[in-house]
């Protein structure tokens, strides 16, 4: 006379996309505004001694900020003996920011029932918001690779972005500047994978 439900939960990573999605926004943010001055014959080279690799979003943010780099047109090179410049870099932040907002609703609940311990209700939201914000701060110190004089230090460069949740009674949808709308749309567009074929010479 009873019916039910159940689902089957495969393994995922630790993190979810959305995660992942507001750190390196966050990271391409900052790193689009990091202006170097330097001459653009000049052989650079990225000293991430400083950076803080324990974020494991670090080695994104290194490669952003080597990417505006390369479309400044600077010649960034491996070797830090051959190089004229020392572009040395820290991290300051690149972390998220939370701010659950709820209006209306019953927060978690644990509900003793008699011989059979206690039974856990979830949250019910009938009004609320979920803001989450991807905040990244890069430092930038330019020195003379030869003398190891300052030519330049580059005032900090911040980076955000954002993801919002709203939920009014049984209604939810979500708000963020991660993934660009015509993203998605070529995605699920059905032409997609026949543009791919002809594309690829397939």
């Amino acid at each position: 006379m009873l019916t039910g439900c159940s689902a089957v939960r495969e393994s995922f990573p630790t993190r979810t996309a959305t995660e992942q999605l507001l750190l390196s926004t966050a990271a391409d943010h900052a790193a689009s505004k990091l202006e170097f001055n330097l001459p653009k014959h000049n052989k650079v080279f990225l000293d991430t001694q400083y950076f803080d690799t324990s974020s494991p979003d670090a080695k994104y943010a290194i490669g952003a900020i080597r990417d505006q780099l390369l479309l400044q047109s600077y010649l960034v090179i491996m070797d830090k003996q051959k190089a004229d410049s020392i572009i040395e870099i820290r991290l300051g932040a690149l972390s998220i920011n939370q701010d659950k907002t709820r209006w209306l609703g019953l927060p978690d609940l644990s509900v003793p029932i008699p011989l059979s311990g206690n039974i856990p209700i979830p949250e019910i939201i009938l009004l609320g918001n979920n803001k989450l914000e991807g905040i990244a701060k890069i430092g930038v110190t330019i020195y003379d690779a030869k003398e190891g004089k300052l030519v330049s230090v580059v005032e900090p460069a911040y980076g955000f972005s954002r993801f919002s949740e709203w939920k009014v009674l049984l209604l939810s949808w979500t708000d963020s500047d991660l993934i660009p709308k015509n993203a998605r749309d070529e995605h699920e567009s059905p032409k997609l994978h026949e543009r791919l074929l002809i594309e690829g010479g397939l």
